[in-house]
């Protein structure tokens, strides 16, 4: 999992839509609105956030699998919340506090930046647009531009509290538009680089994105690095084109590859079935340089040729 974690309290939300029963939704709350802000931070952190629920912070999954976690615009925690939170603190756990939390946690460190707004929420023509529920009038206020400034001074605030904390993100790019993500299993990571640099211009596609240029930098020490896209060995330091929303996904190994085992196929033959009466059993084994296995997912292709060549299965699953 990854090191940050970022809260979604029902403690809050129940306690907002007792003061407020119009309240039904997660996004129309302060706490809900700053979890959106916060993600987005971390995407231009190269930080995915995980979210976890209160059970998660209670039982110990926050203290067993994450180094830190946000409090976003939380004005009302349960009581067993708190201490179970101020208990991770005291074990050395990171509690930041975003947006406006009033909640009081022993340890946790308040980032001193007000709740995120997009810069035109307060003018009366936003304002207008919103009373009169006009929404599709809306997109030029809100575009993904408005929404990286709006969590800009939030994103700068958390930075600097993982980085003296030495909470690293999981690669390193020059760009800020480079949303990174990371799934790993067994010996083999995957890194996911998509580039969703903005379109500052855009003000009738809430979504427009521009190509981009990024120095990626992987964290790649004792492992072997490939292009999990196009096949072959990766630089653990490149800089690469991205198009709008491209996706690049580099494979980080714990050894370097070395080739795939097949076992004897076997055919068995049972012409009382109506569905498959013919079948093939294959099993293979991806196999690193000196021979060991290598556990995890890996893309694979399996063709399956007749006597005379011609193809009878074909299967390329990633």
């Amino acid at each position: 999992r990854p090191p940050v974690a970022m809260l979604y309290s029902l403690s809050d939300m129940i306690a907002t839509q007792t003061l407020d029963r119009t309240m039904n939704y997660a996004h129309g709350s302060a706490h809900g609105q700053c979890l959106m802000f916060t993600y987005l931070a971390g995407t231009m952190l190269q930080q995915p956030f995980m979210p976890v629920v209160e059970e998660d912070v209670i039982d110990g999954t926050l203290a067993a699998h994450h180094q830190a976690v946000i409090l976003c615009s939380i004005r009302h925690l349960d009581p067993a919340v708190v201490t179970a939170l101020e208990a991770f603190a005291a074990g050395g756990g990171l509690v930041l506090l975003a947006g406006d939390c009033t909640v009081a946690i022993q340890g946790a460190v308040a980032l001193g930046v007000p709740h995120p707004r997009l810069p035109d929420e307060d003018t009366p023509r936003y304002q207008q647009i919103v009373a009169e529920k006009k929404w599709a009038e809306l997109t030029p206020f809100q575009t993904v531009t408005k929404f990286l400034q709006a969590a800009t001074p939030l994103t700068k605030a958390i930075q600097a509290q993982l980085d003296r904390a030495g909470i690293k993100p999981i690669l390193e790019s020059d760009a800020a538009g480079i949303v990174a993500t990371r799934h790993a299993e067994g010996d083999i990571e995957y890194l996911f680089a998509v580039n969703a640099t903005a379109d500052p211009a855009a003000v009738s596609n809430r979504n427009a994105m521009l190509p981009a240029t990024a120095t990626l930098a992987l964290p790649a020490a004792g492992k072997s690095v490939y292009d999990a896209m196009q096949g072959g060995r990766a630089k653990a330091k490149a800089k690469y084109q991205f198009g709008p929303g491209q996706m690049r996904v580099f494979a980080l190994t714990r050894r370097p590859i070395g080739g795939v085992s097949v076992a004897t196929p076997a055919v068995t033959h049972d012409l009382t079935q109506t569905q498959a009466p013919i079948t093939l059993r294959v099993a293979a084994a991806l196999l690193d340089d000196r021979g060991g296995i290598l556990s995890g997912s890996a893309p694979l292709r399996i063709r399956v040729l007749d006597p005379q060549g011609a193809t009878r299965y074909d299967l390329h699953r990633a």
